[in-house]
């Protein structure tokens, strides 16, 4: 048993020195599972047979940070995937696609700003642009056009 003199000298030691330590855990498929930490921060990681990082969580003392390097990155729930965050980014190189069988709602309680320096194309059944929701649902609101279009009437016109 070590005395109290021996536990600060170890203490004061770990504070000092950086902490290195690892361990390797091979995989099957020749992936590496790598367990370290240095000094303050712990480490989950995999690599590829060839040594490429493919996944890295960096346990820091302001919380869990996760990195991954992939092919593709596929995502499935049964109920939802909900990402909540100050400020979310994603980048395309090609193509972004919002697709929903249900409704898509977009909205921002700031302003919102669509940009191209292409064609932009908005194609529905109805385009309503600065209409009331609630107007827009009263069918007895709308008028008709010389081109067979309708316009929502507000009340009062």
């Amino acid at each position: 048993m070590l005395d109290k003199t021996e536990m600060q000298k170890l203490d004061s030691a770990d504070q000092q020195e950086p902490r290195l330590e690892s361990r390797v855990i091979p995989l099957e498929s020749g992936r590496k599972v790598i367990v370290r930490s240095e000094g303050n921060e712990e480490f989950v990681e995999v690599a590829s047979p060839e040594g490429q990082l493919e996944l890295k969580v960096r346990l820091t003392e302001e919380g869990p940070v996760i990195s991954l390097e992939s092919v593709r990155l596929e995502m499935k729930a049964e109920e939802s995937i909900s990402l909540k965050s100050r400020k979310v980014q994603v980048h395309a190189e090609n193509e972004v696609s919002l697709v929903s069988d249900g409704t898509l709602n977009i909205g921002s309680e700031k302003d919102m700003d669509i940009r191209s320096p292409e064609d932009v194309w908005v194609t529905g059944k109805m385009i309503y642009l600065n209409c009331d929701p609630a107007v827009v649902q009263n069918p007895d609101n709308t008028q008709g056009t010389s081109d067979g279009s309708q316009v929502v009437a507000e009340k009062g016109d």
